[in-house]
């Protein structure tokens, strides 16, 4: 497995957390 297919894993799943977070974070300030 290449390093840049490694890294661009690591990067998808950090923008898709941070996405998760944000949303989640919506969601508690509209309750």
């Amino acid at each position: 497995m290449p390093k840049s297919e490694i890294f661009g894993i690591i990067s998808l799943s950090n923008k898709m957390l941070l996405a998760f977070r944000s949303l989640w974070i919506i969601l508690s300030l509209e309750s």
